[in-house]
């Protein structure tokens, strides 16, 4: 792989400051809690029985089991559990029991993240709405990761990879093949994205910034193409995406019209500057491959005739990016 990150020269100031995540190391105690959709008990209990046998300690928010239906309770019910585990000096960290829908009903009042202890947020998809609330508001990173009721889905290897990840802060680097490439060049910055649909719920609603100098990565799933392309035109037009530092895009897995999906993504790329390097097939999403990865840590990705390598990089956020002329 060509080119090292001490080789990247600054070009454009960031759009904000943040740092990578920590461990969350065994014996810790996660605090579980249910943002958005309603827990499905079985599964619930499944997920929990992996991170006790891990080797973490779990305590329960009060209102975990609530329902109010497409919901895990009421609006207050879920954000007083959200507060009550950011505020429990016997909780380390806080990951989420499921995803769904419901994160953006809690941030339309600010969450203020600043008078909490800086513990990381763990999850995925609807996740993404507080992880990247809490990032661009305070630079606090969390673990873009399975959740509780994920885990019991996943194969035996996976639930180790993620348990050493999160527990040690290991974060191999992700390299693509050849056909994963649709854009050459390099950058070095912070990470953010995760779920597309609930980014672009963010930016219609104002609450996301312009991401200047940001790695992006995205994925999808169970959206018709219409509402993926809605999704990215949201971004496009609101110039979310006009001075990106890098973009990897993950699964879109079951989206309907699928085949739609390369016209869309060559559109986004055409709109993007001429040096941000674009890379396609990033293991994470709604598949079978969902890699954790640090929200608001540094990575640096290369795309070059030899293929494409996103590679994750500790202690804080400085945006660089160096020009690199399309092949």
């Amino acid at each position: 792989m060509a080119g090292k990150p001490s080789e990247i020269e600054p070009d454009r100031p960031p759009a904000f400051a943040s740092s990578r995540p920590p461990a969350v190391k065994l014996g810790s105690t996660l605090g579980v809690f249910a943002p958005a959709g309603p827990v499905d008990g079985v599964r619930l209990r499944a997920g929990l029985d992996l991170l006790r046998a891990a080797g973490w300690r779990v305590k329960l928010g009060r209102h975990l089991r609530r329902r109010k239906h497409h919901l895990a309770g009421a609006d207050a019910q879920r954000r007083e559990d959200l507060l009550a585990l950011l505020a429990d000096p016997e909780v380390d960290a806080l990951m989420a029991a499921r995803g769904g829908y419901g994160c953006l009903r809690l941030v339309e009042e600010p969450i203020p993240w600043d008078q909490f202890p800086p513990k990381p947020l763990i999850g995925f998809s609807d996740l993404t709405v507080l992880l990247t609330d809490r990032c661009v508001r305070t630079g606090v990173g969390g673990w873009h990761a399975p959740m509780v009721m994920t885990l019991p889905g996943m194969r035996p290897a996976a639930q180790k990879e993620f348990a050493a990840g999160l527990a040690k802060d290991v974060t191999p680097p992700w390299r693509f093949s050849k056909k994963g490439r649709r854009q050459l060049g390099r950058a070095q910055g912070p990470l953010l994205g995760g779920n597309l649909s609930s980014l672009a719920a963010l930016a219609a609603a104002g609450f996301l910034p312009k991401l200047d100098g940001v790695i992006l990565l995205l994925e999808e799933h169970g959206d018709e193409i219409r509402r993926v392309d809605r999704s990215l035109q949201i971004l496009r037009s609101g110039g979310r995406l006009e001075a990106l530092a890098g973009l990897a895009l993950g699964g879109f897995t079951d989206c309907a019209g699928a085949r739609a999906l390369p016209t869309l993504f060559r559109e986004t790329v055409a709109r993007l500057p001429a040096d941000c390097p674009v890379a396609l097939g990033a293991p994470f999403g709604h598949g079978l491959f969902n890699r954790l990865w640090p929200v608001g840590g540094r990575a640096t990705l290369i795309v070059d005739e030899a293929g494409a390598q996103l590679t994750f990089l500790g202690g804080q956020t400085k945006i660089t990016k160096q020009r690199v002329q399309n092949i």
